[in-house]
């Protein structure tokens, strides 16, 4: 991989950050603590979905150690909406470490930070960057669509010998003026600037692009096709008993802590699900329209019934709870949306 000169692009790329950057809560305050949890909470999310998620976290969360005393459930609480809850889990697994063995502080180092759960190459070297004023490396999808026009870099993109290359062709770009203006700066035109449909004609580094001087700049960055969404339809029910409605734990990975309402898979018999769980005395009164949320590689849509059952069944893996209270628990992403639907029903239909 070429190098392009550092002085250049780096005092390029300062000049237009200081200019150009968007006003974020998490620059305000640049502490190691807020710097992990924003990035933490940008990966993969859309800074805008971010903004209200973050300001209040650190509204219940201010610091690491209370963070640490809180409880699994009121970190994924707060987590609730924005996804990957396994980032969540981290983020309290690795709280607690940070004051049992770190005084509460996060580490200074790219290695040590790099142990911490949840913190990897991008999260270490944006903290070390961002927090602590190092030169260091934060290589996100951004900066690879960046240095993939730069370089016309005509290898998937996804492979480790090509992220580690990377990584160092980043590292030598930072230049030594302000290595970590120029980092987030990077970080920064590749959100705004040198995004799907970049902006060329307003770039501050097109002179350096070799993969706009041939006009190919959409064919970049090179990577394998992501695998194929499985679509998933669900028939789901809102069992009611006299102002409660039967909700269950999520258990597997992904959902992990995670409340639901009883589903079965559409084209499943739903009065066969129903009577197995023992409601053969029961009337549907309600139905919501269809509810579609997306997770890894899966696409579900719920279409969900509200049912009056005719006795309060006991069922293992399951609770009953005031349909009022249903707010104050986490709930998986498509499921959330009907909790919400029936809470806003709940005063009129199901008591």
């Amino acid at each position: 991989m070429n190098k392009i000169h550092a002085i250049y692009l780096s005092n390029d790329i300062i000049k237009w950050f200081v200019q150009h950057k968007r006003e974020l809560p998490w620059r305000e305050n640049c502490s190691p603590y807020q710097v992990w949890i924003s990035e933490i909470m940008l990966q993969q999310t859309q800074v805008n979905t971010v903004i209200p998620y973050y300001l209040n976290w650190l509204n219940l969360f201010p610091s690491i150690e209370v963070l640490a005393q809180s409880s699994e459930s009121e970190v994924i609480k707060a987590w609730e909406g924005l996804g990957y809850y396994s980032r969540a889990r981290s983020i309290h697994k690795a709280a607690k470490l940070l004051v049992e063995k770190f005084n509460s502080q996060l580490p200074t180092n790219r290695k040590a930070l790099e142990a911490i759960p949840g913190i990897g190459p991008y999260t270490a070297g944006a903290i070390l960057s961002f927090a602590f004023k190092q030169k260091a490396h934060a290589l996100d999808g951004n900066v690879i669509r960046i240095f993939s026009r730069l370089h016309k870099l005509d290898h998937d993109v996804s492979k480790p010998i090509v992220i580690k290359a990377l990584r160092q062709s980043l590292f030598d770009s930072l230049g030594d003026d302000q290595p970590w203006v120029v980092m987030e700066g990077l970080i920064e035109l590749g959100a705004l600037i040198c995004n799907k449909n970049p902006k060329c004609h307003i770039c501050p580094i097109k002179v350096h692009c070799k993969a706009r001087k041939t006009g190919d700049q959409l064919d970049y960055p090179k990577k394998k096709k992501p695998p194929q969404m499985t679509l998933l339809e669900r028939a789901l029910f809102c069992l009611t008993y006299k102002g409660q409605v039967l909700i269950k734990l999520g258990q597997e990975k992904l959902m992990q802590d995670l409340w639901h309402f009883p589903f079965c898979d559409l084209e499943d018999d739903a009065d066969a699900f129903l009577n197995g769980l023992g409601f053969k005395n029961r009337i549907k009164i309600n139905h919501f329209n269809p509810v579609s949320h997306s997770f890894t590689r899966f696409r579900c849509t719920l279409f969900p019934t509200v049912w009056k059952v005719g006795q309060k069944i006991e069922i293992k893996g399951f609770k009953w709870v005031d349909i009022m209270a249903l707010h104050e628990l986490p709930f998986q992403s498509g499921h959330r949306q009907i909790k919400e639907k029936l809470v806003d029903n709940s005063q009129t239909s199901y008591t």
